[in-house]
């Protein structure tokens, strides 16, 4: 039986249904996120929101509450999941190509989450933008770095209601650069 819980959880994992969702689209986010703002010799905890305020998270402390965040963390929803359930019932999936045009498709996505996040009211909150560089950008490549810093730029352009914004991207291994998370600030009241 446990063998079957733990495929479970795996197949519900890939297809993010429920706590994962949350877990892996907000939870590690905001770990990251404290790690690279805060540091590791600081007593930072963090803590999830699981209710619909206006905030996905907070930063304490010790037990102090520092920072709030509202967390974006834009997908392609249907590619991943059509990914998923090809792994969970064939154990393969199809190979996705990437090309420049599908580079700008997801950029244009982030773009327009941002959009509409730039509408709501987070003035007691950080908001954080996060650019998910894999399978599309690498921090190795010339290329991509200017995309992301033109791209930073274009986030820019935005007015927001919030104490700051940040774009973040999450932690990656690459053949020269190592990190824990790039921070790059977009916006701050």
């Amino acid at each position: 039986m446990t063998h079957t819980k733990a495929g479970s959880a795996k197949k519900n994992i890939r297809v993010k249904k429920g706590i994962y969702r949350k877990y892996l689209q907000e939870y590690i986010p905001l770990f990251y996120y404290a790690l690279t703002s805060y540091g590791i010799y600081k007593e930072i905890k963090i803590a999830g929101n699981m209710n619909n305020d206006n905030f996905d998270g907070r930063i304490l402390e010790n037990g102090v509450e520092i920072e709030k965040i509202e967390l974006s963390f834009p997908i392609e929803g249907k590619r991943e999941n059509e990914e998923a359930k090809q792994l969970n019932e064939k154990g393969i999936s199809n190979v996705y190509e990437f090309s420049t045009t599908k580079e700008s498709a997801y950029l244009d996505l982030v773009f327009l989450k941002a959009e509409e996040k730039s509408t709501k009211d987070y003035s007691e909150s950080t908001l954080i933008i996060t650019l998910d560089l894999w399978p599309y950008f690498s921090l190795d490549d010339i290329d991509d770095m200017s995309t992301i810093y033109d791209f930073r730029d274009r986030l820019k352009t935005l007015k927001y209601i919030a104490k700051k914004v940040i774009l973040f991207i999450p932690p990656c291994n690459s053949t020269e650069i190592n990190t824990l998370g790039i921070i790059m600030n977009v916006y701050k009241s």
